[in-house]
């Protein structure tokens, strides 16, 4: 670091939706400072969210789905189906 610049290297983040903090704080021998606090958030680039009832009792009609969800800046195509038995 002699530019005055850090870098470091994350190792592989779980994929799920996650907000992270990093925080640094850094001395040289000469008594130069710095410090460093950064957020970045961490999530699954295709993700599919099911939409079922809270709860249901015997007898009870209702309709499953589910909520699918790009978050890359690219058109992607995807099937989804349900197999109940």
């Amino acid at each position: 670091m002699t530019d005055g610049v850090a870098h470091i290297v994350v190792p592989k983040l779980p994929d799920n939706l996650t907000t992270w903090h990093i925080s640094g704080f850094v001395i040289t021998p000469d008594s130069k400072v710095g410090d460093l606090e950064k957020k970045f958030v961490v999530s699954k680039s295709l993700s599919l969210s099911p939409q079922v009832p809270s709860f249901v009792v015997s007898g009870d009609v209702f309709e499953i789905g589910g909520l699918v969800q790009n978050t890359t800046a690219t058109p992607i195509s995807v099937s989804v189906s349900v197999d109940a038995p």
